[in-house]
């Protein structure tokens, strides 16, 4: 929801932009998605959390150093960056895509 996947038609029509409207909740739970990251209980959820983080985390670095620590257990996109919010742009135009 919060990359910009979530929005229907309908919620369109209105005006509603259901990805801004969570980035703010995402933003008040940062402790609990970098929490489910180092958790290293199941490769998915760390993974879901570490691509949240990638596009409400405005501490880049803190999510550089998080990438770092916890490579041995995110999927492969998060450990390269290919799930990063501000690489997806540049992904979208490379064969990495």
């Amino acid at each position: 929801m919060v990359a910009g996947e979530g929005t229907d038609r309908e919620s369109a029509r209105r005006g509603l932009d259901l990805p801004e409207l969570c980035q703010d909740p995402a933003v008040q739970g940062l402790w609990l998605l970098y929490r489910e990251v180092m958790s290293n209980r199941s490769l998915l959820a760390a993974g879901t959390a570490f691509e949240i983080l990638t596009v409400v985390e405005p501490d880049r670095a803190r999510l550089r150093r998080v990438r770092e620590a916890a490579a041995d257990w995110l999927p492969v996109c998060c450990r390269i960056g290919l799930c990063d919010d501000d690489l997806r742009a540049v992904s979208s135009t490379t064969d990495c895509g």
